[in-house]
């Protein structure tokens, strides 16, 4: 199975098919297949204080077919620095993750998986990259922030609405 950024699960699943994939899942592999990185002579001479970072880090594809004891997500990461509204330094790099998956989970389990767990893992990797990239380059830049995951919807409320519709 195939899918993207822009593809929407066809189903939800439940909270307990998610986290019995979550339980029986390891990450085997995190690999950078591609970087490309660009720096304008703007950037050699700015102070790094005074850049503005922004920084991306996405799912673009997960693969698994039924049956398979491997997932693998495709993760776009991406930062730049900005000096006055413009871009001087821009970084941008591919991962693959592995992971290993044990039991029979479907492919939308799967794929909210990679979606919502890949990325957290690639990100340290993109984080210590950027800083040895800028390093090389010469730039004094502080680090890239931690990612967070904004706001998660509660997966499943009907059970507890059975509770509070018994008291």
């Amino acid at each position: 199975m195939t899918t993207d950024k822009n593809q929407k699960a066809q189903a939800p699943i439940s909270p307990a098919e998610y986290n019995e994939l979550v339980d029986n899942a390891e990450l085997t592999s995190v690999r950078l297949v591609s970087s490309n990185f660009k720096l304008e002579p703007d950037a050699i001479q700015a102070d790094g204080e005074d850049m503005k970072r922004s920084y991306s880090c996405v799912t673009e594809g997960c693969y698994f077919e039924d049956g398979d004891d491997r997932a693998v997500g495709i993760i776009d990461a991406s930062a730049s620095l900005k000096v006055n509204k413009k871009n001087v330094f821009k970084l941008k790099c591919q991962y693959v993750v592995f992971y290993s998956v044990k039991g029979s989970p479907s492919k939308i389990a799967v794929q909210t998986f990679i979606n919502r767990v890949g990325r957290f893992a690639v990100y340290p990797y993109f984080r210590g990259y950027f800083a040895e990239v800028c390093s090389q380059a010469g730039l004094y830049v502080p680090p890239l922030p931690i990612m967070r995951e904004g706001q998660r919807p509660i997966p499943d409320v009907k059970p507890i609405q059975k509770i509070l519709d018994k008291g």
